[in-house]
């Protein structure tokens, strides 16, 4: 989930910056631009990049060596999600809880988004092959299959007539179709066609796609609505502006009374097709664009790729933030009483050492001597490593032996070693290491 999170924002950075940039697009006609940036965006949406997190880390590392105080140990605070697993059992502490179920809340809402979206595409392009008559009409054909050839367009493309809407619109990816309106002129069909044409050779229709799939994975995001809206109004702007240049200037004010018209439809939008027809306000954007010659200066263009390498750059900055957001950790042996064994471990801070011992930071707490000695039944003793040869050493107690060390950036070190302690002098015998834990925040 939290790998959906960076995503999201990734994606995000780019959405805001374009929503901030817009008076500098449309003043230099730059929606050309913007529709790439909105791809761009899409990439950073839908595809994790953690690799670029390596690349970062490369760098640091080659210039700022890792300190050599550090340890392996893992520390897992109560605020930190985890999961421990042994052969036979896994348990998971309070905050891990928390993650898993906000991941199965995400998954269900985006699964159920996801299936309402293609039921509804079914239904509708069923509807179409049932209720919607095949075009028959020679001359029509002829009218596609001659603007096929002068948009280089090789696949095959089904028409059919609506008598119940009254605008235009293609559909399907692998295998498009065309629906046009009924009673209209053989001119302005011909710039229907030019129109849904181009939006077939531009991919539009699986851009469209996979934008509708953002929209799935990142429902809880705001800004994925306004990016799904932005790409659809671009497409449609570079459509027109491409048809408009194989177009004359009496053909060019044809094709702006045909956007004008199809705006005034009232009929419901779908999200799955590629319309014609706009809202008010594109349509006024659309037909400014389209009449307009906007010729970007040169200095706008070297802005314009100035902007676009800082996009990537601070989006690609993200990357730093991925990991694992909820620790898995694999316990050796096949252990019946997980939870018994690390007691705490649901709702306290443990650390995991590198020989796999855990310490309970409760226990790490009682820090007295930066030496000390724990035995059997938990009593603390100031270590005391001087050898008395005037006692026999009869009589010793088994426990543990600590040595706290305590580093100048605020961090902390503790080696734990077998150890006995005579009970008459008090002379401590130490044996084999058995773990040692690192701290990046002394607590003791």
């Amino acid at each position: 989930m939290k790998t959906i999170f960076i995503m999201s924002l990734t994606g995000s950075i780019i959405v805001i910056a374009i929503q901030l940039l817009k008076p500098f697009i449309y003043k230099y006609g730059l929606i050309e631009w913007q529709a790439l940036l909105l791809k761009l965006s899409a990439v950073f949406f839908m595809i994790p990049m953690p690799f670029v997190k390596w690349f970062y880390q490369g760098l640091r590392h080659l210039f700022i060596p890792e300190s050599s105080a550090q340890s392996e140990a893992i520390l897992i605070t109560r605020k930190h999600a985890a999961i421990l697993l042994s052969d036979t059992k896994w348990v998971v502490n309070i905050p891990g809880k928390i993650y898993i179920e906000i991941v199965v809340i995400w998954l269900i809402v985006a699964f159920f988004i996801l299936v309402k979206y293609i039921l509804q595409y079914k239904k509708y392009k069923t509807l179409i092959f049932i209720e919607f008559p095949r075009v028959s009409d020679k001359e029509l054909f002829a009218m596609l299959s001659s603007l096929q050839k002068e948009t280089g367009i090789n696949t095959k493309i089904q028409l059919y007539i609506d008598h119940f809407r009254k605008e235009a619109f293609s559909m399907g990816i692998l295998h498009p179709l065309i629906v046009l309106p009924a009673n209209m002129d053989k001119d302005k069909l011909r710039l229907i066609l030019l129109h849904e044409l181009i939006h077939i050779k531009n991919k539009d229709l699986l851009v469209k796609g996979a934008a509708l799939l953002i929209l799935c994975i990142h429902w809880f995001n705001p800004l994925t609505y306004l990016f799904f809206k932005m790409i659809n109004e671009s497409n449609e702007i570079c459509c027109d502006k491409k048809a408009s240049k194989t177009l004359s200037r009496e053909e060019c004010r044809l094709y702006c009374e045909l956007i004008i018209e199809m705006a005034t439809s009232k009929q419901k939008q779908i999200l799955f097709i590629s319309p014609l027809k706009g809202g008010y306000k594109e349509m006024k954007r659309r037909l400014t664009y389209l009449m307009n010659e906007n010729y970007a200066p040169k200095i706008v263009k070297y802005l314009t790729c100035f902007i676009s390498i800082f996009l990537v750059v601070s989006c690609s900055m993200t990357a730093l933030a991925y990991g694992e957001p909820i620790e898995v950790l694999k316990i050796a042996g096949q252990e019946e009483t997980l939870e018994e064994r690390f007691d705490g471990f649901t709702h306290l801070d443990i650390a995991f050492t590198e020989n796999g011992v855990s310490l309970p930071f409760e226990q790490n707490e009682k820090i007295l001597f930066q030496e000390q000695f724990i035995d059997e039944n938990g009593n603390i003793f100031k270590a005391d490593k001087t050898v008395r040869n005037s006692c026999s050493h009869t009589v010793t107690v088994d426990g543990t032996y600590q040595e706290h060390e305590l580093h100048n950036d605020g961090s902390c070190k503790i080696k734990n070693y077998n150890a006995k302690r005579c009970n008459e002098c008090g002379t401590l015998f130490i044996g084999n290491f058995i773990s040692e834990a690192y701290y990046p925040k002394c607590i003791h």
